[in-house]
């Protein structure tokens, strides 16, 4: 019998095939880039970084995007390049596919705080891409950051602007500003109410304005200087800072203009039983008695008002950078804050003792109800006020700015100049009737004020004192 190799059966022959085919298929596809294509976006083109007092960090959102045949795999090695010494990351570094699609990359870069405002730098970012068999390539896109100006400044102090001076002598009271910005800032300060200091022989003059570089910090200077006879004490009074391109309002590295607390120490000769006799020029603050107050607190309290009764006071108190309006008892009970977060000054009782009107840095008048809820707001358009009285009719205000008196129709809400330049002039208050008003001014004496008088309206004008003597904040009897 002759033997014969068996024929395979049809059957028999399919899985060898299709093992065969399989191989050359994934064989050949890692052998085709031709039929790879990539393309990459960047979702954004241009950022405004913003270095504050840390980096300012801005990220570019993109996309590769791979077109092959579903069994091709594919990936890219993303790159960014920076014109400047800025720190670049790019995630994740490398992307892959496998039959096309879209994935997603971001690129961030961190502008120091060192970057000017309006710099400008060109971001370039490259994908590098091929299949594991072929020549790689490329695709870029690019970008632009620019970073943003802005201006902002801290103060290196931990509490009051302090100086211990001898009578009829001068010093410098100087506050070390810092510009955390990235924009050179010229800065300003002012004495709000150095008319108060002149009558008691105290001149505090404001330096000129300063430039301070991005990061730089300078110290404004106040020249102080006392008159021989000034009385030995604690003087109290208010600086102000101010950057003059910022508006005001902002943030807590640039909040402006920034109100101040300053303390001036004079020693000298002192007059018997004085609790600060025997203090030397350089003495540590520490060292100086706490002025009583009627709340037994050291912090700052100003412009007390009583009202019609006598049992309630309202004042304002420094707070931080803040000042605020408290309520409480004439007998020194009971007091409790009623605004926050502002800085409020110099309230006023309405005369049925249910509203309490006060000013508001840098151009507002306030008004409340005892709770502290605001019933109506006022903008003086004029700066800074001071509010000095309340009619006895209740509808009317008086108040000060920039040395002119003026006054309030709260019916109309129409302000009048009552009494203005060219000599300066303030503390006005109402007589009983509200027919009269009795002020302070320089208008006589030139350098010394006095007490005068002029009808409600602005006219008749009389002086009242005549003396050596400088006068200041007149009050009305009740009876």
């Amino acid at each position: 019998m002759t033997g014969k190799s068996p024929r395979p059966s049809s059957r028999a022959l399919l899985p060898i095939l299709c093992i065969t085919l399989l191989v050359c298929v994934s064989s050949s596809a890692w052998a085709v880039p031709g039929d790879l294509s990539v393309d990459m976006e960047l979702d954004e083109r241009e950022l405004e970084a913003e270095p504050r007092e840390e980096s300012g960090t801005v990220v570019f959102h993109g996309n590769v995007t791979f077109t092959q045949p579903f069994y091709q795999y594919a990936s890219a090695t993303i790159t960014a390049d920076l014109d400047k010494n800025w720190s670049v990351t790019v995630s994740p570094p490398t992307v892959s596919s496998r039959g096309g699609g879209s994935v997603p990359f971001t690129v961030s870069v961190e502008a120091p705080t060192s970057a000017r405002g309006g710099e400008v730098s060109s971001l370039d970012v490259v994908a590098e891409y091929s299949t594991r068999i072929g020549d790689p390539r490329v695709v870029s896109a690019t970008a632009t950051i620019k970073v943003k100006p802005w201006v902002g400044y801290r103060l290196n102090l931990t509490g009051p602007v302090e100086l211990v001076l001898e009578t009829g002598t001068t010093g410098t009271l100087r506050i070390p500003v810092r510009n955390v910005g990235n924009e050179p800032e010229y800065f300003s300060a002012t004495v709000p109410y150095w008319y108060g200091l002149r009558p008691l022989g105290v001149t505090v003059v404001p330096p000129n304005r300063v430039l301070v570089q991005p990061k730089q910090e300078l110290s404004l200077e106040f020249q102080v200087s006392l008159e021989s006879g000034i009385v030995p004490r604690a003087y109290v009074f208010e600086l102000v800072v101010d950057a003059l391109s910022l508006e005001e309002g902002g943030e807590e590295a640039t909040l402006d203009p920034r109100p101040l607390t300053a303390r001036l120490y004079v020693t000298g000769e002192s007059p018997p039983n004085d609790p600060y006799e025997g203090w030397q020029v350089g003495d540590p603050p520490e060292s100086i008695p706490a002025w009583e107050s009627v709340f037994g607190s050291q912090e700052w309290r100003a412009n007390p008002d009583v009202d019609a009764t006598g049992a309630k006071m309202v004042y304002d108190q420094s707070e931080g950078t803040d000042r605020v309006i408290y309520l409480g008892e004439t007998e020194g009970s009971g007091a409790r804050r009623l605004t926050n977060g502002h800085v409020d000054h110099h309230p006023v009782f309405s005369p049925n003792g249910q509203m309490i009107a006060f000013a508001r840095m840098p151009d507002r008048i306030i008004m409340i109800n005892l709770n502290g809820t605001e019933l109506l707001e006022f903008g003086s358009e004029l700066g800074q006020v001071n509010i000095t009285d309340w009619s006895p009719s209740g509808d009317r205000l008086l108040f000060d700015s920039g040395g002119d008196i003026y006054e309030l129709d709260l019916s109309t809400n129409m302000t009048w100049l009552l009494a203005g330049e060219p000599v300066d002039q303030w503390g006005a208050v109402y007589s009983l009737d509200g027919s009269r008003v009795f002020y302070v001014s320089f208008e006589a004496a030139g350098d010394r004020p006095e007490i005068w008088t002029m009808l409600s309206d602005g006219a008749g004008h009389i002086q009242l004192t005549f003396n050596d003597q400088s006068e200041r904040t007149p009050s009305v009897s009740p009876q």
